[in-house]
């Protein structure tokens, strides 16, 4: 009997290299240092590059504050995301990697620190992230957090249609189904909103990110769908799912939007907002299926149901000033 327990604890302490070693292999040379006022790039090569359906570089001011992420771009076997200009003002950003692969297995690498300089003389000894003259990012935003990160300059910040979900990922072009969220927000530190475009009437991009051009700020209604999110597969012929996507209603409270992370018009959401309620209906852009969204509430928080093709969940709709 003790022969047979030593070789069952074997073959258990044996199962998570197994396991890994079946995963995808993120080889990342840690950053230990970016220049302030540019855009640092980001760098990894993932084995196999042919399996990584989303890659995400994750990043925040300090602890405490929410995780935004960019998706890498694949180039070969290397994959590569260049992140927002962090301000002179900004000491030091925690970051992580963060891979799917097609069978939604995640890895990731451990958190670093990166030192903020005002130039690279001041890097001396680590590692200094190479630095991109110009960038339109992608950036994807916590549901309820300020569009642009704190210490971060909101120049060169974009979006794909009103907004993309954090299952948009699709660094080589894969995507990953609704199915995964709820596997992907349980690996830690998960962004849960959608990506918006940011910028700042009159061009400047100095101060905190909060308008700063003394007129209106503007306003969009983050959607949300309950775990595990809704699934638009049918709209692109692949497998895709959102948590969590945006709209921008005119000043009458009416949206004609096309959700379309990492994939051009995939589904296109129409209704309306007022002081107590959110309707709409949703339909892939293609017409293979269509559904609605209903939700009631008050001082800029709704809830209710969606319903798309057989799907069908619940919804939370909530009012974010940038």
């Amino acid at each position: 009997m003790r022969v047979r327990g030593l070789v069952l604890s074997a073959v258990i302490l044996a199962m998570p290299a197994a396991l890994h070693a079946q995963g995808l292999t993120i080889d990342h040379a840690a950053v230990g240092c970016v220049v302030a006022e540019t855009f640092p790039r980001f760098e990894a090569r993932i084995d196999p590059a042919a399996s990584v359906a989303r890659a995400l570089v994750h990043f925040r001011s300090e602890s405490g504050q929410p995780w935004y992420a960019v998706a890498m771009k694949a180039e070969g076997e290397s994959f590569s995301a260049v992140l927002p200009k962090p301000k002179k003002s900004l000491k030091s950003f925690q970051y992580y990697i963060d891979v799917t692969d097609r069978a939604f297995a995640t890895s990731r690498t451990p958190e670093h620190t990166a030192e903020v300089t005002v130039g690279p003389a001041a890097c001396e000894g680590k590692m200094v992230a190479s630095a991109a003259g110009s960038a339109s990012i992608l950036l994807e935003v916590p549901a309820g957090a300020p569009a642009t990160p704190a210490g971060f300059s909101s120049a060169g910040l974009a979006a794909a249609g009103a907004g993309a979900g954090v299952a948009a990922g699709a660094a080589a072009g894969g995507g990953i189904g609704a199915g995964a969220v709820a596997a992907i927000v349980g690996g830690g530190a998960a962004v849960a909103g959608a990506a918006v475009a940011v910028s700042k009437a009159g061009g400047g991009d100095e101060g905190d990110g909060g308008g700063g051009d003394g007129g209106e700020r503007p306003t969009f209604y983050s959607v949300t769908f309950a775990m595990p999110g809704i699934d638009v597969s049918v709209c692109v012929g692949r497998p895709l799912g959102w948590c969590c996507q945006n709209v921008n209603p005119d000043s009458s409270g009416r949206f004609d939007t096309v959700w379309s992370p990492m994939d051009p018009n995939t589904a296109r959401i129409t209704g309306t907002v007022t002081d107590t309620a959110f309707n709409a209906t949703i339909a892939c852009t293609s017409g293979a299926a269509s559904g609605a969204l209903s939700a009631t509430g008050s001082g800029g928080s709704y809830s209710g149901t969606f319903t798309f093709g057989s799907q069908r969940g619940a919804i939370t709709v909530t009012r974010v000033q940038q």
